[in-house]
């Protein structure tokens, strides 16, 4: 990624935060954050990973940022001064879900480890 792409990258993923934080009410029980933007090359568009919790209620979430992209654009777009706006789109950050999976799997073998006991 260019240096540029870089920091169209970090300030969509503030400006999008922040959107988030201040004109949106997610449904009930969920938290959603950004983990990552990715920009393409020409910088007309961009995905952003979005980690919701719990992970079952995932599709619930990316569901409600369809459906309010644009005014989620809106706001992204008032603190723009590029040419063009980047297009986003939404999706599912599964690496927190995979995360907890593992260690899941890691503390369930930890107690089926028998305990040392020779003296």
């Amino acid at each position: 990624m260019s240096r540029r792409t870089e920091q169209v990258a970090e300030l969509l993923h503030r400006l999008i935060g922040d959107a988030f934080s201040r004109d949106l009410e997610f449904p009930d029980g969920t938290l959603a954050t950004i983990s990552e933007v990715d920009v393409a090359p020409d910088l007309k568009h961009a995905i952003v990973f979005v980690s919701v919790l719990p992970f079952d209620r995932s599709e619930d979430v990316l569901a409600f940022l369809v459906r309010n992209k644009g005014r989620i654009k809106k706001e992204v777009n008032k603190h723009l001064t590029m040419k063009f706006a980047p297009d986003f789109r939404f999706e599912l950050d599964a690496r927190t879900e995979t995360a907890s999976q593992i260690e899941q799997l890691i503390d369930a073998e930890a107690q089926n480890q028998p305990t040392d006991t020779q003296a």
